[in-house]
């Protein structure tokens, strides 16, 4: 009889095919959880009514976005992470400091005005000529140069920082913040992730944007960060499709987790913390800007959930989309417009900026708007600067 090592050790046989059969499951587990991005060459490219509308290539848009805040994004050790200089995408471009100042003929004027904010201010859905600071430029007949500093996810946390930076270098005579979704946006990412317990600095500085400063961490060091334990991808797939309500609980799906059934207790508690560490930042670039001779100008800018404006069936869809977000956005617009510490600063509430805008979708999502929706934002802030600063 043949001597058979198996025959004689099956636990030898047992753990071979055992482990063969793992690493099956393991490999089309794989397959099944990144089934998305396997099929994603397969999609359409992206359309959007409203960049056709205004005959913009929204799938160039996208990517030139991606780009910028994905493939190219650079970590900053004060302000979270910066964007690439000199980046020239279809429809962005960004100059030296990887900024968005684009206009091959920047005016040259005696005063300059520098425009602090988020996406919004960054304009992320509209080309270089129609960005707010630009149409804002326009609107004021082109007396000031205005730069745009606005980075997209940044809150007033972080434009402290940014703003700090630039007047090392540029002599600007006001400086304009416009604020808000990203005040509730990073203090809802903060308690996602259990970063407002007992103490937490947090709740007084404010939250960076932690994905996109890991990104940034990434691109600039050439290292992946893990941020959690190795999983099997069969515990994933079984994740993804199982328990998939439990997955997007305590995933990493940003503004998904804040639940308008949440106890009234907690969306009021949040609201306070929003709007002290808006109001600390507020402090702290006035008492900067005092010393250096600026103008600072705070704005409570307009968004799809606080709007009077006529939504359209394609901007109702984003309206109903968060809704943990639509109530906490709504509680912190009414508790800011009745804090008596802003009076004591040039603080504007402009959310009705877009109020007497139509029926016709300027909204891309719950914040981000077109270029229209861009030029009366642009015109409500000249009249508040026409009247009260110039």
């Amino acid at each position: 009889m043949t001597d058979n090592r198996f025959e004689k050790n099956p636990l030898i046989a047992y753990a071979i095919i055992t482990t063969f059969t793992l690493l099956v499951i393991e490999f089309i587990s794989y397959f099944i959880v990144n089934i998305d991005s396997f099929t994603q060459s397969q999609k359409p490219l992206i359309t959007n009514e409203i960049a056709e509308r205004h005959n913009l290539d929204f799938q160039k848009l996208k990517d030139d976005n991606k780009a910028i805040y994905n493939d190219t994004l650079q970590f900053h050790p004060y302000r979270w992470y910066k964007l690439k200089e000199n980046f020239k995408g279809s429809y962005i471009t960004l100059d030296q400091h990887g900024f968005r100042n684009s206009q091959s003929e920047k005016i040259k004027a005696d005063s300059l005005i520098g425009f602090f904010g988020g996406s919004t201010a960054f304009s992320i859905f509209t080309n270089d000529d129609h960005t707010i600071p630009v149409l804002l430029e326009q609107q004021l007949n082109k007396r000031f140069s205005i730069y745009n500093y606005g980075v997209g996810a940044y809150n007033s946390t972080s434009e402290l920082m940014t703003f700090i930076e630039v007047i090392r270098s540029q002599n600007l005579k006001y400086a304009i913040f416009y604020d808000g979704v990203n005040e509730v946006g990073r203090h809802v990412e903060a308690y996602e992730r259990g970063k407002l317990f007992k103490n937490s600095q947090f709740k007084n500085i404010g939250h960076f944007h932690e994905d996109m400063t890991r990104v940034g961490i990434e691109n600039s060091y050439g290292y992946k960060i893990l941020t959690n334990p190795y999983k099997p991808n069969i515990l994933k797939a079984i994740d993804k499709y199982v328990f998939p309500a439990k997955t997007q609980s305590s995933s990493r799906k940003r503004l998904t987790s804040l639940s308008a059934n949440v106890n009234d207790e907690t969306f009021h508690e949040l609201s306070k913390e929003i709007i002290n560490t808006y109001i600390n930042n507020v402090k702290m670039i006035s008492a900067v800007a005092e010393e250096y001779g600026i103008t600072p100008i705070f704005l409570w800018q307009p968004e799809i959930y606080t709007t009077r404006k006529e939504l359209s069936e394609y901007e109702r869809k984003h309206f109903n989309k968060y809704a943990g977000i639509k109530k906490l956005t709504k509680l912190v617009l009414n508790d800011i417009q009745k804090d008596e510490r802003l009076k004591n600063y040039n603080f504007h509430d402009i959310s009705n900026a877009l109020d007497h805008l139509g029926v016709k979708s300027h909204f891309y999502d719950y914040c981000h708007v077109d270029r229209d929706a861009n030029k009366a934002i642009a015109i409500t802030i000249s009249e508040i600067l026409k009247k009260n600063y110039m």
